[in-house]
């Protein structure tokens, strides 16, 4: 080809060369702008990470005090249902205590209420056995008062008796001794003769 023609070519290529490095240039402005703008929007969001980060080891940090503060009133509450585990325990021994001291005054108040009525029936029995010879004792004193009457009156009887046998003796002695006078004269007569 001719020198014309090469140079022409040559120009030509120079100036798709030239258009070439200016679209590079402008694809390198642009990539420079992103990556401005990928670096600014990398800083903010790296600025937001922080943030988030810096909120997050806050919210842990009070998260902790609070687990902390948990800890140890689920502490407190564990020594407080302790307490509470042995106090009523204990109220359960007392209870179960007083319930068997509750039941031994039941079985002494039976036992009591049995004794009284086993002696109630033996003062019963005693009354009716005290009744029945208080009867008996009053029967045989009506006997007694009855027989005594009796043992009067035969007395009086006898008595009686006595005084007339005593009468009727003063008698017989009067008569005896009258005829004995007459017999003493009978024979004072006998031997006048």
């Amino acid at each position: 080809r001719s020198l014309g023609e090469k140079l022409q070519a040559s120009l030509k290529e120079q100036m798709e060369l030239v258009g070439k490095v200016e679209e590079l240039e402008k694809a390198k402005g642009s990539l420079e702008d992103q990556m401005s703008s990928l670096a600014a929007g990398e800083e903010a969001a790296v600025r937001e990470m922080s943030s988030q980060l810096k909120a997050a080891v806050e919210e842990k940090e009070r998260l902790s005090s609070t687990a902390a503060e948990a800890s140890r009133k689920l502490e407190e509450a564990e020594k407080e249902r302790a307490g509470l585990a042995s106090e009523l325990e204990a109220l359960r021994a007392a209870m179960g205590a007083a319930e068997e001291r509750a039941l031994a005054r039941e079985e002494e108040r039976r036992a009591e209420a049995a004794q009284e009525a086993e002696g109630r029936r033996e003062l019963e029995a005693a009354a009716a056995t005290a009744e029945a010879e208080r009867q008996k004792l009053t029967e045989t004193v009506e006997s007694l008062e009855a027989a005594l009457k009796r043992a009067e009156e035969e007395c009086e009887g006898l008595k009686r008796q006595g005084e007339q046998a005593g009468a009727d003796q003063g008698a017989m002695e009067e008569r005896i001794k009258a005829l004995e006078e007459e017999v003493s004269a009978a024979e004072a007569g006998k031997r006048s003769l």
